[in-house]
This record gives C-alpha cells, structure tokens and sequence, in this order.
C-alpha cells in the first residue's frame, strides 16, 4: 500500500479462504483476514469483501460488518498501535433447488 505522499503504509492484510467444508448437505465457508498495523498510532481499517457464492446467508463474524451491496461486506477494524486483529467470518452457500 502507498500512502498520498509516497511512503509505505504500516499496514499490512494476509487473507485467505480458511476452510470450505460441507454439514448435513449444507456448504459453509470460511475467511480469514489477518491485519497487522506497524503504525505508532491507533488505526481504523477499512475491510471489503466480496462473497462470490450467488446465494448466501452470514452464519458468525467475529467483528460487525456492513452489507453494502448484495454480496459485499464492510468491516471497519479498529486496531492499536502495534497490534495486530484477526477478522473472522462464516457464511452458509445456500444452492437452489
């Protein structure tokens, strides 16, 4: 990432589909979002994510999001200077019949 000014950002984002696994004939997935903030300062991150399964139901999160369009989400992630959160979340594909 590059700031305005040209220098790096502190802020660094691994993410991943964790798991995709299939319960009594139903599919759950879910992501992983690992955002480390090098800052010496408090940050506020803002995360999107786009569900591409077309049908689809959010089972748990472990941060609140915001569904700002059919099948994106938006987490904004408050993390402390030198921290690092963990965002986590599972979403039920529902397949039609």
């Amino acid at each position: 990432m590059k700031s305005e000014s040209g220098k790096a950002d502190y802020i660094i984002t691994k993410a991943e589909e964790k798991s995709r696994k299939t319960v009594d004939g139903q599919e759950y997935v879910t992501f992983e979002y690992q955002i480390k903030n090098s800052k010496e300062e408090n940050v506020v991150v803002l995360l999107e994510h786009t569900v591409t399964d077309p049908i689809w139901e959010m089972e748990s999160s472990t941060h609140d999001f915001e569904l700002i369009a059919p099948h994106k989400l938006e987490f904004h992630v408050r993390i402390r200077a030198g921290k690092s959160v963990e965002v986590e979340f599972t979403y039920k594909v529902k397949h039609a019949r």
